[in-house]
């Protein structure tokens, strides 16, 4: 029989080892510098701004470890990638390999490329009270709550890229000390080649099932879309592709207006019905024209022909690249004002006649 005994004592090395403070990375900017690459990181609490240089992320990443020497530096929860413009345009593809290999990130986080600049600056924007990851989860969520934009994570650009050769990532820009918008850059093969910018990047989450509410202005009115569908149908001759289908259906209800003089209620409905269809049809045929243009179908339209026919799809999806920037195509938008409370009659704010 096996006795073990306890003298109770602590061990040496429990007496002697340093506890190091833990300092977790909350946004990682990355650039492309020389034949190398640049990394800037900040952690908050309390604030920590690194920036290293290395011929390789994980190389900059182990830099950077030892330059902060203590505390040390935590990965794995990063919450945001921010992406140099030039470092996107020479390719992503070092960024996502390391994301999909490497136990220090997560396929969740949601990358933004840095349109204009580079990441190491707006690193460096803010203080405590609005630091750069503030900004960004800022800016993610006034985005997806305005429907303008989608911070479309690390594992959905490798699937897309995968799928289709194309995808989209959330783009941003520097304005003073804060970051804005910048609608999409367009990645085809893991290299940015385009962007998507407004007012034609509201259009993405309509088409791709990601945008359920947002504003639109149209004829000085205000109308808020609360129920957005689109169905993209092929038009097919025997097993050959003969164009696209592509129809929206839209609700919406009106916020804010200022109302039209001397036009009745179902005049004033009708107009703004016909104002919000022809506005969001030309979104959509601009970022067809742009998709058809670059040859990147960074709308998964392929995905909703192999969804609506997928026996055919079959028979063309390896021609599919060829097939798709010459393909004819059809826009319809249909547009419904559920909800106007009487805001189309005019204010009296000239007392009473």
């Amino acid at each position: 029989m096996l006795a073990i005994l306890s003298c109770g004592c602590t061990s040496p090395w429990q007496e002697t080892r340093p506890i190091r403070e833990l300092r977790i990375v909350e946004t990682l900017g990355c650039d492309r510098k020389d034949d190398g690459v640049t990394l800037s990181a900040y952690a908050a609490q309390p604030e920590l701004k690194l920036r290293q240089t290395a011929p390789s992320i994980r190389l900059a990443m182990d830099q950077m470890r030892n330059q902060a020497a203590s505390p040390a530096l935590f990965f794995a929860h990063t919450e945001f990638l921010l992406l140099g413009q030039a470092l996107a345009e020479d390719g992503l593809a070092p960024v996502l390999d390391l994301v999909g290999r490497s136990q220090d990130m997560r396929l969740h986080t949601p990358i933004f490329i840095l349109y204009g600049g580079d990441a190491a600056d707006a690193v460096e924007l803010g203080e405590d009270e609005q630091n750069i990851t503030q900004m960004l989860a800022a800016l993610r969520e006034d985005t997806d709550g305005q429907g303008a934009c989608h911070a479309f994570s690390c594992g959905e650009i490798l699937r897309a890229l995968s799928e289709r050769g194309a995808a989209l990532a959330a783009a941003c820009t520097i304005d003073g000390e804060h970051l804005k918008p910048h609608g999409y850059a367009i990645l085809k093969a893991g290299v940015c080649v385009g962007w998507v910018s407004a007012p034609a990047d509201q259009a993405v989450g309509l088409l791709m099932g990601l945008r359920e509410r947002g504003d639109v202005r149209v004829k000085n009115t205000t109308l808020t879309l609360e129920n957005c569908k689109a169905k993209i149908t092929p038009r097919w001759n025997g097993d050959t592709l003969a164009g696209l289908d592509i129809a929206l259906s839209l609700r919406a209800a009106l916020t804010e207006t200022a109302g039209q003089p001397g036009t009745t209620q179902a005049e004033t409905r009708a107009e703004l019905e016909k104002a919000l269809a022809e506005t969001v049809a030309a979104w959509v045929e601009t970022l067809l024209r742009q998709s058809q243009a670059l040859e990147a179908d960074f709308l998964g339209l392929g995905g909703g022909i192999a969804a609506q026919s997928p026996g055919k799809w079959a028979g063309i999806q390896a021609e599919w690249n060829a097939i798709f920037p010459t393909l004819p195509w059809r826009v319809t938008v249909a547009a419904t004002l559920d909800r106007t409370q009487d805001l189309e009659e005019p204010l009296n704010l000239g007392g009473t006649p």
